[in-house]
């Protein structure tokens, strides 16, 4: 299976995802972390679509996201562009408006086994505003986790948590 994490904005949650994705592949898994472009380059911007070209190639199976990955997620499967089996999707920013929130109301459209892991008072958006959000006639596992400061750092109860949703 070919797995692919998309983590957050901040450079330190490459390693962190890296560690997560260790945890959840298998032998004869293929994983890989998406390092992005302006994490080097100085940008303070995302490009989005470039990203998304750059992880589209991989043609993952499964993608573990947090925070910028998930919206990057949303927005990929959303637009055709990444065609994942599954996704987990960590500490989605629901906090305010914008796209993302806008794709996660339709996300049950595609019918995408999903698992949401939301801390319960993550300061970018809490499990209950993110549970507003998600259809619960969709293939979709939302599961909260104690915590407010978005940081997610107990890797060892979110690689549990993949597991043992992608064994059920």
């Amino acid at each position: 299976m070919k797995i692919l994490g998309m983590p957050g904005v901040n450079p330190q949650t490459g390693p962190w995802m890296d560690n997560i994705l260790g945890g959840v592949a298998s032998a004869g898994d293929r994983a890989q972390t998406q390092h992005y472009g302006f994490w080097t380059s100085g940008e303070e911007r995302v490009d989005a679509a470039a990203e998304l070209q750059i992880v589209s190639s991989f043609d993952p199976e499964l993608i573990v996201a947090k925070s910028m990955g998930t919206l990057l997620t949303l927005r990929g499967v959303s637009d055709g562009m990444l065609q994942p089996k599954q996704c987990v999707l960590i500490g989605i920013p629901v906090a305010g408006s914008g796209a993302g929130i806008d794709l996660l109301l339709r996300w049950h459209e595609l019918n995408l086994p999903t698992l949401f892991i939301q801390q319960e008072l993550d300061r970018t958006g809490t499990f209950e505003q993110l549970s507003a959000l998600v259809n619960p006639e969709s293939r979709c596992t939302l599961v909260a986790v104690p915590g407010s400061d978005h940081v997610y750092a107990d890797t060892a109860v979110l690689i549990k948590l993949i597991n043992d949703w992608r064994e059920t």
